[in-house]
């Protein structure tokens, strides 16, 4: 597999998330907006709910990826040097975000940077013998906050929807599934990779599915039944551009531009939907939100679509492109 073509799919599978944290964000808080196109409120799976864990199996996948290349290129301490100063740089960004334009401390930044500082010392590790940790990982967590709720301090970041900090230790799985089905994957031919992603997607969702009968969805708590489902949907969601992009060829210019600069973007649209919030009121018409919500896409898709071709005119590396999300 061309690593052209890898790094395509990869792209497009973060632009849609870029799509979908807009519209998660640009249309969230607003009365007349459908529930489903907004974030479940406590138990539950809404479509806005598998943006993160979108960014989280991206990383995952990418990191496989550079990371033995950067190994053998530039040794272990050097590799571990980078990976630590780019997972810092995403919590560094979270509480500079957090602070000049959320109401709470812990956001989707944090999240990933932290669970990409606890994935560091996993990817020496075979991937069968990681994706076993990571899987411990999680259920060790998941009994902890089922049996010791009170003790692991959660309750403070739940306003975030995204945990806190002892969240990496369930968001971890999301991380080093892609970068196990990365590594599985790269050596294989076009119809055995998508066999793999479609039986990993397919055993992850019913498990998810199943669990959900015990431990509801939640992506407020981070639980297992949560993890597994939006996990195996990333797997079918990498398959679905990995079809798009090697069986038709198809390219995907919006989506690759914005997959390009995840972070920036990210960053950016915070700033829009903040002025966004600031000119409607929460009980506006659902028309006045769609608006809303076009005109903050629109920017984030035009300041990537330059930002792109900025960085590839000048073969520029900064640390807000694609590397860190």
């Amino acid at each position: 597999m061309a690593t052209q073509s890898r790094l395509l799919f990869l792209d497009q599978f973060r632009g849609l998330a870029i799509v979908l944290m807009v519209l998660a964000s640009a249309l969230g808080g607003y009365e007349q907006v459908p529930s489903y196109l907004q974030h479940a409120p406590a138990d539950g799976f809404t479509l806005p709910d598998i943006v993160m864990p979108m960014f989280l199996f991206a990383m995952g996948y990418a990191a496989e990826l550079s990371f033995r290349r950067r190994v053998e290129g530039n040794g272990s301490p050097k590799t571990v040097s980078h990976l630590l100063f780019r997972n810092s740089l995403l919590v560094v960004f979270g509480f500079l975000g957090t602070l000049l334009v959320e109401n709470h401390t812990w956001d989707i930044l944090q999240a990933l940077g932290t669970a990409g500082l606890l994935a560091i010392p996993l990817l020496f590790l075979p991937p069968a013998v990681r994706l076993t940790v990571a899987l411990l990982s999680l259920v060790a967590y998941q009994v902890s906050i089922s049996f010791f709720f009170s003790k692991t301090g959660i309750e403070y970041y739940l306003q975030s929807g995204v945990v806190g900090p002892v969240g990496a230790f369930s968001w971890i799985f999301i991380l080093i599934s892609g970068s196990c089905l990365s590594a599985w994957l790269k050596e294989r031919e076009y119809a055995a990779r998508i066999i793999w992603l479609a039986a990993a997607g397919a055993i992850m969702v019913v498990a998810g599915a199943v669990l959900n009968l015990f431990i509801p969805f939640s992506k407020h708590l981070g639980s297992i039944s949560y993890v597994l489902l939006s996990t195996g949907s990333c797997a079918y969601g990498v398959l679905l551009f990995m079809v798009i992009s090697e069986q038709f060829h198809v390219s995907l210019p919006p989506l690759e531009a914005m997959g390009r600069n995840a972070l920036f973007l990210f960053m950016f649209k915070s700033v829009l939907v903040l002025a966004e919030k600031s000119i409607l009121p929460p009980n506006v018409a659902l028309p006045a939100c769609a608006m809303g919500f076009g005109a903050v896409m629109l920017l984030t898709y035009l300041t990537g679509a330059v930002l792109d071709r900025v960085l590839n005119q000048s073969e520029m590396e900064i640390p807000v492109r694609s590397g860190c999300i």
